[in-house]
């Protein structure tokens, strides 16, 4: 169970957001109880209104982040990961491209856009 919320959080995300993604997912925790236990594990970093597990590589919150974004689409532009970057995290477009195409799992073809290798 505490890997399930701690998988959530390799990409930081608001209350509202893990809460939503933990009912997703099947862990039908009330808001207060989701709010309770960020509270109080300490291996919960809050930054503003987001959350996140300490230590966690920039890259790999990079790579989930635009697994995330992309979902089941074909193809999604890296504007768009980039506008669902915290602003705790400093990354450039460019930054997000050679991330994404040097862990292999995404080719772009014009440098503005990602799509999953296949």
């Amino acid at each position: 169970m505490i890997e399930q919320v701690y998988d959530q959080l390799k990409i930081p995300k608001t209350l509202e957001e893990l809460y939503q993604r933990l009912n997703e997912i099947g862990l039908k925790w009330n808001k207060s109880q989701v709010e309770l236990f960020l509270q109080m594990d300490k291996n919960i970093i809050k930054n503003r209104d987001a959350y996140n597990v300490g230590g966690t590589d920039t890259k790999a919150i990079i790579l989930d982040l635009i697994d995330e974004t992309i979902g089941t689409k074909p193809i999604v532009p890296i504007k768009i990961v980039m506008a669902r970057i915290t602003l705790d995290i400093a990354v450039s477009a460019d930054e997000i491209l050679k991330i994404a195409l040097e862990s292999g799992r995404y080719q772009s073809p014009n440098g503005a856009v990602l799509k999953k290798v296949n």
